[in-house]
């Protein structure tokens, strides 16, 4: 079988902006929850922070198999800067969907 098409684990990237998680964070993960459901595979949650160990409390949430903690150089998610992140994280564990969004507010895209 194709490994693309044996991989099952979904790839939430949590979205944050000074310090605090925003809500689409939560309903991300939600939907990746039910796609898990169907997929049989892991809900995993990437948080990309200059202090991501902040932000794992309000990321322990029903369904979420595994929170991975990446450190960066700036305090709120930074699209350009976060990109090779999100996707080495992706590669190595194998994801079948990454559910991210560039956050509203355009002063977080260094």
């Amino acid at each position: 079988m194709n490994d693309v098409l044996a991989t099952k684990d979904v790839l939430v990237v949590a979205e944050h902006l000074r310090g605090r998680l925003a809500d689409i964070t939560g309903e991300m993960i939600g939907a990746g929850a039910a796609l898990k459901a169907q997929t049989g595979g892991a809900l995993r949650v990437l948080v990309i922070s200059d202090a991501p160990r902040d932000h794992v409390e309000g990321l322990t949430l029903d369904g979420v198999d595994e929170i991975i903690l990446a450190a960066a150089g700036h305090g709120h998610f930074a699209a350009a800067a976060s990109t090779g992140i999100v996707a080495s994280v992706a590669d190595r564990v194998r994801t079948l969907a990454i559910l991210a969004r560039p956050p509203a507010d355009r002063r977080a895209f260094d």
